[in-house]
Order: C-alpha cells, then sequence, then structure tokens
C-alpha cells in the first residue's frame, strides 16, 4: 500500500501533521455504530468526543478510529480489510493543525479525491487529459460534483489505490503547472463543524423576535409600537439558502424554494442523512425555522421573514469541496442570501474564498463566528466577503459562559474579533425540529432552546431577506452596510469610531450592534423608489397678523407661506420627523406671529402634523410679552390632504389682534 507523507504544507504555510494513532475508516457499504463497533478489534475503537458540545463526524461510511498501537499504513488496511472483508475500501491517517487544539484541529485528507483547476490553456483538452488520468490512475471524474466546483475545476474520484493514492498522484502531478493551475485535496474534519404578534403557539417563548423589533405585544415588557412584520415579513420570491445538515422537507411549519440537493453526491434532495449515531442531524431544521419559519399559520413559531423561501442544501461528509459546492449551486440558484451557521477549520482556503468572491457578488453570505467564547472568528466568518455574526444573550450582552443556561463551559461563549459585523439572539431560541423523533426534541416538531451563534446568524440571514424583500434591486454591499449601520449599541463594551469599520461607531465584541429589523428594513425602503413608508408632504398656504390700535390705524397683512410656492418636505427611515423652521412675520411694528410646525412619519405612512401659533405683542423684536396661543395634532393619512385652520385672538384685547392661519397640508407616496 502507498504510504502517506508526515507533513502536508500548504500554500498558505499552515502545515498539518500526521497522526498514526488515529485513522478515518472508509466502506463501501452502510453500517452502524453497533456494527464497526463489533467489529473492530483491540486496540482499534471508534473515536469518541472530548468535548462533550461536540459531536464526532461518522457517517454511514466513514468511521473515525483510535488506534492505541502505531500500526502501518499497509498493517491498519490489511487488518481492517480482514476485518470487513468485502465491505471494506479504503482507510487513510488523521493529520491534526497545532494552532487548533483537540479533536476540532483533526482533519483527514481523503486518499481517493483530487480536485484539479485547469490551466485556461489546457482547459479545451480537459476531455482528453480526463481520460488520460483515468488509464494511468484510475481517476474517474466526477459529472455532478464537477458541476458546482468552480470555473475550469473538476472534481476526480481513484478507484484503485493499491498503487496510486492522491498524495502520491499530487505529488507527480505539481510540476505539470502549463496543465493544472491548482491541485488540491478533499478534507474531510473529525468534529461535525455546527456552532451551534402572531398567532403562532410558541411564539410567547420567542423573546428574541421582539428584542429584534420583528413582532411584539405578546409579553413583557410590551412593545406598542409598529414592528417589522406589520411592514414585511418577507416575499416569496426571495430565496434563503441554509447551508447545513439539511431540512426537513416535511415539517409543515416551513415553505421550500425547491427540494435542493445533497452536496456529497450532488444528486437527490436537501433532506437530513441520517448518520449512524449521535449527530446534528436536526441542525439545519432550526436554522431554517429561525429563518422563515411560516407566520401566523397557527404553528409552532415564526420565523423573522416568514414569507420567504428555503433552499436547503445538506452536508453529509462535511468536506470543503461540499462547501464550495453548496456556495456555486445557491449561486446558481439565485438565493439571495446564504446561511452558514458552520465552521471549517481549513488548512488552505484559497478555492473556497473564489467561490465566496463570486457569489459574494449577488448574494449576501452570512456566517457564525464560533462558540469557543475567544478572539478568534472561525471560518468561514473571518472572510472579508462574509458577514460574521456573533449572539447576545437575553440582556443584550454577548453571549458568554456566564449567561449560558447549561451553567457554562468553555464552549458556551460567542466569539469575536476584528472582523466583527453584528449581533443577534443566541440562547434560549424556539424554532422547528425534525417532525418526529430524529431532531433534538425527541418528543415532539420544534424545540424552545436551540443556542450558540448558530442560532444567531439565522436571525441576520432573515432580517437579510426582509431587506431584500422591500427592496429586490438592492446589492448585497448596500443590504451589508444598512444592517450594519442600523445596528442597536448594546452591551457594556462601548463603541468607537474605527477606520477599519466605516459603518458607523463599533467594538471588537458586537460589531456594530445587535441588529434591529424595523430600522432596517425601514432604511431599505429609503433607496427604493416604489416603497409605500417614503412621503413627501407639501405645505401651502397663507398666514393673516392683524394689529388694532387704539389711537392709530388698524393694519392687517397677509403673507403666504414660502413666498406662495408649495415647499416639499422628505420623510424617510433615517429621518422620521422634521421641524419646519418657524414661520414669523410682523405687522405694524408691534404684533409679530410665530407659527412651528413638526412633521412626524408614520410606519403607516400617515403623517402627524404638530402645531403650534403664538401671538406676541410689543415694539421690540424679542418681546416676551405673549398675548395668544394655540397647539394641536392634525393626521394626514397616506396619499391623502387636509387643511388646517386656526385662529389665534389677543387674549388681551378680545377679537382686535390676531392671527388667521390657512394651510392645505398633502401627504404624497414618492414617485
Amino acid at each position: 500500500m502507498v504510504d502517506f507523507p508526515d507533513e502536508i504544507v500548504y500554500p498558505s504555510g499552515i502545515k498539518i501533521g500526521i497522526d498514526r494513532n488515529r485513522w478515518l475508516l472508509g466502506l463501501k457499504k452502510p453500517y452502524t455504530l453497533n456494527q464497526v463497533t463489533s467489529t473492530l478489534q483491540s486496540p482499534m475503537a471508534l473515536e469518541n468526543p472530548l468535548n462533550p458540545d461536540e459531536k464526532i463526524n461518522h457517517t454511514n461510511k466513514r468511521f473515525w478510529i483510535y488506534n492505541s498501537e502505531l500500526f502501518t499504513p499497509a498493517d491498519m488496511s490489511g487488518t481492517l480489510h480482514n476485518l470487513f472483508g468485502q465491505d471494506f475500501d479504503w482507510v487513510a491517517p488523521v493529520y491534526s493543525n497545532s494552532d487548533i487544539s483537540g479533536q476540532r484541529g483533526m482533519i483527514c485528507p481523503l486518499p481517493h479525491v483530487l480536485i484539479l483547476t485547469f490551466t485556461t490553456q489546457a482547459s479545451s483538452d480537459e476531455p482528453s487529459i480526463s481520460q488520460d488520468l483515468y488509464n494511468h490512475y484510475s481517476m474517474k471524474k466526477s459529472i455532478e460534483k464537477s458541476k458546482y466546483s468552480g470555473k475550469n475545476t473538476y472534481y476526480y474520484e481513484i478507484g484503485n489505490l493499491n498503487n496510486f493514492n492522491a498524495f502520491k498522484i499530487k505529488s507527480i502531478l505539481d510540476s505539470d503547472t502549463d496543465v493544472y493551475s491548482l491541485i488540491r485535496f478533499e478534507h474531510m474534519p473529525m468534529v461535525v463543524p455546527v456552532s451551534n404578534v402572531p398567532n403562532d403557539p410558541d411564539y410567547l417563548s420567542q423573546w428574541n423576535m421582539r428584542r429584534i423589533r420583528a413582532g411584539g405585544e405578546v409579553t413583557m415588557p410590551p412593545d406598542k409600537g409598529t414592528t417589522t412584520w406589520d411592514l414585511s415579513r418577507g416575499s416569496g420570491d426571495i430565496v434563503i439558502c441554509v447551508l447545513d445538515s439539511g431540512c426537513d422537507l416535511t415539517h409543515p411549519d416551513l415553505k421550500f424554494a425547491s427540494p435542493g440537493v445533497n452536496l456529497d453526491t450532488m444528486l437527490g434532495n436537501g433532506s437530513p442523512v441520517e448518520p449512524p449515531g449521535p449527530t446534528e442531524i436536526g441542525h439545519g431544521t432550526a436554522v431554517a425555522g429561525i429563518i422563515a419559519a411560516t407566520i401566523n399559520n397557527s404553528l409552532g413559531v415564526a420565523g423573522v421573514a416568514g414569507d420567504c423561501k428555503i433552499l436547503p442544501l445538506a452536508f453529509v461528509n462535511w468536506t470543503e469541496e461540499e462547501l464550495i459546492r453548496g456556495i456555486n449551486f445557491a449561486s446558481v440558484f439565485k438565493a439571495r442570501v446564504i446561511n452558514m451557521s458552520i465552521f471549517f477549520n481549513l488548512p488552505d482556503t484559497t478555492a473556497v474564498e473564489t467561490a465566496l468572491s463570486e457569489a459574494s457578488t449577488d448574494s449576501l453570505i452570512c456566517a457564525s463566528t464560533g462558540n469557543n467564547n475567544n478572539s478568534t472568528i472561525n471560518y468561514p466568518a473571518s472572510s472579508k466577503y462574509v458577514m460574521a455574526c456573533g449572539g447576545t444573550d437575553q440582556n443584550d450582552n454577548r453571549q458568554s459562559p456566564t449567561s449560558s443556561v447549561s451553567g457554562g463551559t468553555a464552549y458556551t461563549g460567542s466569539n469575536f474579533g476584528p472582523e466583527m459585523s453584528v449581533v443577534a439572539p443566541g440562547i434560549l431560541i424556539p424554532t422547528t425540529d425534525m417532525v418526529g423523533t430524529q431532531g433534538y426534541n425527541n418528543s415532539g416538531d420544534y424545540m424552545l432552546d436551540f443556542q450558540g451563534t448558530s442560532a444567531a446568524v439565522p436571525h441576520l440571514s432573515g432580517l437579510a431577506g426582509l431587506v431584500f424583500s422591500v427592496y429586490p434591486a438592492i446589492n448585497p454591499e448596500e443590504a451589508r452596510n444598512i444592517i450594519e449601520r442600523t445596528a442597536d449599541k448594546v452591551g457594556t463594551l462601548p463603541y468607537s469610531i474605527d477606520a477599519a469599520h466605516s459603518n458607523g461607531t463599533w467594538n471588537i465584541e458586537m460589531g456594530y450592534g445587535r441588529i434591529n429589523t424595523l430600522r432596517a428594513v425601514l432604511a431599505a425602503a429609503a433607496f427604493n423608489p416604489d416603497s409605500p413608508w417614503y412621503r413627501e408632504v407639501a405645505l401651502e398656504g397663507t398666514m393673516v397678523l392683524h394689529d388694532y390700535e387704539d389711537f392709530g390705524d388698524d393694519e392687517e397683512k397677509t403673507v403666504s407661506f414660502n413666498a406662495g410656492v408649495p415647499q416639499i418636505f422628505q420623510l424617510g427611515p433615517f429621518q422620521t420627523h422634521v421641524d419646519i423652521p418657524v414661520w414669523i412675520d410682523k405687522v405694524g411694528g408691534e404684533v409679530r406671529g410665530e407659527i412651528r410646525l413638526t412633521l412626524d412619519w408614520k410606519t403607516d405612512s400617515s403623517i402627524d402634523v404638530h402645531y403650534n401659533i403664538k401671538l406676541y405683542e410689543g415694539t421690540s423684536e424679542d418681546t416676551t410679552d405673549l398675548d395668544g396661543e394655540k397647539s394641536g395634532l392634525l393626521n394626514v393619512p397616506k396619499d391623502s390632504s387636509r387643511n388646517l385652520n386656526e385662529t389665534v385672538l389677543n387674549t388681551d384685547e378680545g377679537a382686535n389682534d390676531f392671527i388667521k392661519l390657512e394651510m392645505k397640508i398633502t401627504n404624497n407616496r414618492r414617485i
């Protein structure tokens, strides 16, 4: 059998070293954990998690094994072949990244896979080159997987590992730079990389939706103001991709734009693939519910963007190649938002960054920062093409071990760092679960305690879906700017101006703050010329001032507002009211009239006009001799006009001195 290198150095400079005690076993047909356990013999055993908050990434055909004795690859292969017979496929050693402690830093470069990116000049010869690869190395191109692997990039599986494995073939092909611009392995991680007023019955428990201003008026303290769902619940034309463990396509509270796809085979659909043991099979369904559980259907919970639709893409082996194919699939499907409640410890991110870069031109990509309570943001959240979202607790502070409902461990704090964008609720989050007994809650179709940054980032993705729903023409960069600029400055750490973060005050733990869906949706409306919430208010009218003098001439003056030309005031999300400059005039040198107007914009598109009219008498400009005053409020419904007619008399002289105001106020939708 071909041996494996002791160390692999990647273009990024990261090194991984072989761990001769740990192996990944590949089988030709599905096994259960019990079947594998009963088949293995001492000194070999299935790998178990060292951290109770993590799950080992066993699939039904791949199993992580710990061998307390040092075996050569040939010895390990021979022993396992004898134990599993015809079902044995291959075995490969595990490598460890010394910069990442524990099992999270352990990966296996798959021995039977190579991904080749052809140079531009060689791409036209790909069919003949692929045939040569098959003839020499038994490398067979996968049409389904290659379709979403990237430009001029093809996925090959090696059928016979007796003479050549991926390591040896790569060492041969690396020198052929005229043909291949990049040759890479596919890596499988040892730990599953997940970072964990409607009539919907469980909405009573959804403190998170009220906190971000999506809904309200259910529990104390009540928020009696307008909420996001009064304005928008999303659009069925907006697709949000959930790149995760898959989603339960039978759940009655979820709507799907497509059945999705299995990211291992690129066939089938985006349903979760049931592995042989404890896992995160329900993770994607929980994430999808926070994003877009249907609102006001008398079922379970309400999602941030309940009228948007989900595109479910299901990881199986949790490799970076599945990640790349998922990003590219979502991009081809034209998903406007990609949610990644996941992390990857990759020795080289070049290919993933290419996929993220291309997808980010049309999709807003959101990812979780991680749950290790440290100052390192996990990948892909740390990518410049991704919005990094951390988690907050019910006190609007960064989620930390002290705010964990589980009592607090080193793994229950939200990661933070210079790539922080925003934060969202990440503790005790009600959401959808797998129907029946397969998910987190084996006695129901919902759960009330999903948590971690896995639960935080779907709030952000749902908000992004709302922003695109309100203004479909907006681009991802503009959507990101809006979300960051409208975040609430919560938490105990002060915010400040930072040259590297241009969307307002920022801090390293909370980014720009906790998302506010109402402010963001209103802000998005400002970009949309057809928005019903962006108003133009026209004012026109006259003011009559009358000054009666006992020993002189009776005088009267009529003046028009803004010289007889209607004045237009624009009201929008960033300007919820306008104070009109005080309209002042005099007559006879003794009587002065002042009119103050404030236009308060309402989210139902009506305008409240607060008016204050004052009549002064005196010979100086700054007299404080107030002889009459009247205040009031006039509501102007959307797309309507109202007349303001008021008279203020001099309370000392009866009807002799007065101000008479006649004004027309028109509330127009912006065209």
